[in-house]
């Protein structure tokens, strides 16, 4: 599964994204996530994110998840 440093450079629309960025970082992306047709965010940790960017998931369309891949999607992730 390839990782992108920069949303811009995904080539397609991703349903799915998995955040590893700092709390300001992450602010900034979701409504360009939901312009980029992401559907699903996992968080690794409430380090990671705040509850006004969950909020802000939810009339975009986004659902989100706050855990570890391995909790979230199952050991076969790793």
């Amino acid at each position: 599964m390839p990782g992108f440093a920069n949303l811009d450079e995904v080539p397609a629309r991703p349903e799915f994204a998995y955040l590893l960025t700092r709390k300001n970082v992450t602010a900034t992306l979701i409504d360009r996530m939901a312009a980029k047709g992401v559907k699903r965010v996992l968080f690794k940790s409430m380090m990671l994110v705040d509850e006004v960017t969950l909020e802000r998931c939810k009339p975009l369309g986004i659902q989100t998840a706050v855990a570890s891949p391995m909790t979230a999607l199952g050991g076969s992730f790793h």
